[in-house]
């Protein structure tokens, strides 16, 4: 896949009807020989979206342990070489120590429900992105069937508005702090059949996190954080989730995990509450005030 990638990107941009039905090698040199203007990034990307959907249904299906099309544009790896390493500590402690951690108001209540609260929350607990928990369900919060004092999110693509970037389903272990700081509680307050955040909508681009995402940043600006102009204020939290778990496990566990690069078929493998519930347990305590309905 990364060989087709690279074909693209040196295939002429708008090439003729006789040049496209040509093999990549010919239109190729048709392009060296003419010095044609080359396909972009971007247009291997939507070529690579196109093809990646056929595998991603052979992952849903257990014919393939991953997609080989993720991760496959150089570009966007060369992005990710300077990783900002998201929020400190003391920029946590900005954050949660703003109002909406300590009560929401009624309009914030009406317009997002609870998400205000648990979103960036569970973002900090576990390195997530932010629409893969923005659009869980409540029976997507589990309990482990050998311990049911433990508990996971299952990550996955079972319903029409679900989806993972990956196209890998994973278990995230719940910490014992997000349990300490209420979520089973605001677990059984939701209708058993019912989305986690049921106030939240899908936009035109069935996301459910960006309007909430707006808001949250509205009030992260008021702090003096520098990080806006290289991060969104939500994936902040999953840098710094990452930035921690480098201290604390190992990569193939961090990235089981995460859902990171390349984890698919190594998290398969993992017993959930064998290696990554305690690899988990070793993130730091971060002090945030104790949900209050």
């Amino acid at each position: 896949m990364r060989n087709f990638f690279n074909w693209i990107i040196q295939c002429p941009s708008k090439p003729t009807h006789d040049v496209r039905d040509l093999s990549f090698k010919k239109q190729i040199e048709i392009a060296n020989k003419q010095g044609l203007t080359r396909a972009s990034i971007n247009t291997a990307d939507k070529e690579l979206k196109l093809i990646s959907g056929y595998f991603q249904q052979a992952v849903k299906l257990d014919i393939l342990p991953k997609n080989p099309c993720h991760q496959v544009s150089p570009g966007k790896e060369a992005v990710r070489t300077v990783r900002d390493p998201g929020y400190s500590n003391t920029e946590l402690s900005q954050i949660f120590s703003l109002p909406l951690f300590q009560a929401r108001t009624d309009a914030q209540k009406a317009r997002y429900g609870e998400a205000p609260y648990w979103l960036p929350v569970i973002l900090a607990y576990t390195g997530a992105r932010a629409e893969e928990i923005a659009q869980l369900y409540v029976k997507d919060i589990k309990q482990d069937k050998d311990d049911p004092q433990l508990w996971f999110f299952h990550i996955q693509e079972v319903r029409d508005d679900q989806s993972v970037k990956t196209g890998e389903s994973r278990k995230v272990p719940v910490c014992r702090s997000l349990i300490e700081l209420g979520l089973l509680d605001y677990l059984h307050s939701l209708p058993v059949d019912g989305r986690l955040f049921p106030v939240l909508k899908a936009n035109n681009k069935a996301k459910y996190h960006l309007a909430i995402a707006r808001h949250l940043k509205e009030a992260f600006m008021t702090l003096n954080i520098e990080h806006f102009d290289t991060l969104k204020p939500l994936h902040a939290f999953r840098h710094r989730f990452i930035t921690e778990a480098r201290k604390v496990m190992r990569e193939d566990i961090q990235n089981a995990i995460t859902g990171h690069s390349n984890a698919g078929y190594t998290g398969r493998n993992y017993g959930i509450y064998s290696e990554l519930h305690q690899a988990i347990e070793k993130m730091p305590v971060i002090p945030i005030p104790k949900w209050h309905p």
